[in-house]
């Protein structure tokens, strides 16, 4: 699994993480605080897995079909394209397990591709062409970041609450590349040539927790949930300091220093309520993702993002209906920042610290889709198997930034994903 995550590009959603992790939950708009979903709840909250009976054991997977358009504009006809990044196809494989003891406490584990981002425009209009004369396509920049969350619940049942807590591993992947064009050495005056910019992958492991709780009203259905997410530091050797250096920063004279490594995962904290009544279940979440907080998103200018969840569930004997909405405000905020990264340069050679992080952002990380829409359903076909199936289906808006002085004129970017999972559940 760790090898397929590796070198499949996960695409954004809520920022870089999925909406949701398990099958039903995506099927229900991402809730996953209070609504419990056997196996997929050991990372949704840890102190939902008390409210399995027995042993629970699921392993599915998602396939994410992204379609990432980026025209850009103004740039006097030199640069001027419109190009589909041609990563399109990625496999999200998973697996969990929960337990529970019969003395209160439920254990349990789960290994999720839980988050990632990555385009590619090596092909077509996105490659470089010839930089003397300001065709520099969309630099042919690659980007590939992957993460895959494994963690180990275990929680405590006293009548109506419940309590858990996980310690989380979280290994990560990344590659980011590029062509830059070559220069004279003397008036830094673009050459028609170029030179590749590619460290090739690098990779990480991670350490935070996960802590949860919930509260049952059980003669109303209600119930009332928590949970926390800590932020997990993530190096990735030789990635964003090689890309950044390349732009100028850091180099002599530079008014910006060389971009850091450390790319962390950022703290998550989340509140839900799920109604439970005859054959039908209703949910909301709601979960507050701290970007500007976290070292290496915070340096892009990522915002911190509010997001909304809601999802239903309509059971008929052995078959369950879902459906559910996601929405989550884009968190990449466009930079006006006219600062050139280094004043020493020719004037036309000044790219601004704002265009610079646009082009990273809308061409690399293109982290904007906003509306999520989900369906799917559940068939149990005996008392021990079950099955689950979602679709999702995600929009962006078309997003303008600057990115002028880095040859790209005015980027217009744009993120739509449809994704379909399946899930087989055996209980024991």
């Amino acid at each position: 699994m760790i090898t397929i995550l590796g070198l499949t590009p996960l695409l954004a959603t809520n920022g870089d993480n999925l909406i949701a992790l398990g099958v039903a939950q995506r099927a229900m708009g991402g809730t996953g605080i209070t609504h419990f979903t056997a196996g997929a709840s050991a990372t949704g909250n840890p102190a939902l897995i008390t409210q399995s009976t027995g042993g629970e054991f699921t392993f599915g997977g998602t396939y994410l079909q992204p379609t990432v358009d980026v025209q850009t504009a103004n740039t006097g006809g030199l640069n001027d394209l419109s190009e589909t990044s041609s990563s399109k196809h990625n496999i999200i494989p998973y697996v969990a397990l929960t337990h529970n003891l019969e003395n209160g406490f439920s254990v349990g584990g789960s290994i999720f591709g839980t988050a990632g981002m990555g385009t590619n425009w090596s092909e077509g209009d996105g490659a470089i062409g010839d930089a003397s004369i300001g065709d520099v396509g969309l630099y042919s920049m690659k980007t590939n970041l992957t993460m895959l969350r494994v963690s180990v619940p275990i929680a405590y049942r006293k009548d109506a609450w419940s309590i858990g807590v996980a310690p989380v591993l979280l290994f990560g992947t990344l590659s980011m590349s590029l062509n830059a064009p070559d220069r004279d050495v003397t008036t830094f005056v673009p050459l028609a040539t170029n030179h590749p910019i590619d460290n090739g992958i690098s990779q990480n492991v991670g350490y935070g927790y996960e802590v949860g709780a919930t509260y049952q009203f059980v003669d109303s259905g209600i119930t009332l949930g928590a949970v926390y997410h800590s932020a997990i530091s993530m190096k990735y050797e030789n990635q964003l300091s090689a890309i950044s250096t390349e732009f100028g920063y850091g180099s002599p004279g530079s008014n910006f220093d060389v971009f850091s490594d450390t790319l962390e995962q950022p703290a998550e904290i989340g509140f839900g309520i799920d109604w439970k009544y005859n054959t039908i279940s209703l949910t909301a979440d709601y979960r507050h993702i701290q970007w500007a907080d976290a070292q290496g998103y915070k340096d892009f200018n990522w915002q911190n993002q509010n997001v909304y969840a809601i999802g239903a569930e309509y059971r008929l004997n052995d078959l369950s209906l879902r459906a559910g909405y996601n929405y989550a405000k884009n968190p990449i905020q466009v930079s006006h920042d006219d600062t050139p990264i280094n004043s020493n340069l020719p004037l036309a050679y000044q790219s601004t610290n704002g265009d610079t992080l646009n082009a990273f952002n809308h061409v690399m990380f293109p982290a904007i889709s906003d509306h999520h829409y989900s369906f799917g359903a559940g068939y149990q076909f005996n008392h021990s198997v079950s099955s689950d199936i979602a679709i999702v289906y995600a929009t962006s808006p078309d997003v303008t930034a600057s990115a002028t002085t880095v040859g790209l004129g005015d980027v217009t970017t744009s993120n739509n994903q449809l994704t379909f999972s399946v899930g087989l559940n055996i209980h024991f």
